[in-house]
């Protein structure tokens, strides 16, 4: 199945791409990070150009690139943590739609209702909500 999927990967391979957790050794030209701290990555072990088991997500220790990594702030969980690298990453991939989300402008836009459904009401004005059902 890998080779319908990643036919570049080598074996062995490790999958995953989401990690966090406690920096355990840094290279020599890392200068972000020290040994205790806690970070987010994105780990790029299934790239074509990279392949390297070690920095896979799904093991005990990942190999994480400096620039694909972040402190993970005191507020935050490792496991709220570890959900974030490839959504974000995912977030940036998407293609602006100005019609759907303005980026500027400050004004929502109004979007067409459903077939067979009414407008939405403008911001300000109390829709009425519907009472709820009775049980006999």
């Amino acid at each position: 199945m890998g080779g319908l999927i990643y036919p570049w990967l080598t074996y062995p391979a490790v999958l995953g791409s989401d990690a966090a957790g406690e920096v355990v050794q840094a290279g020599s030209a890392v200068t972000r990070f020290r040994v205790g701290d806690r970070v987010l990555g994105h780990a790029v072990g299934l790239e074509k150009n990279r392949n390297a088991a070690a920095e896979g997500a799904f093991q005990a220790y990942t190999v994480l690139l400096d620039h694909m990594t972040t402190p993970i702030p005191d507020h935050i969980s490792y496991e709220q943590a570890a959900v974030l690298p490839l959504g974000v990453s995912r977030a940036g991939q998407v293609r602006p739609r100005p019609h759907l989300m303005p980026l500027s402008g400050g004004r929502a836009p109004r979007l067409p209702a459903p077939a067979g459904r009414s407008a939405p009401r403008p911001a300000g004005r109390a829709a009425r909500r519907p009472a709820p059902p009775r049980c006999a």
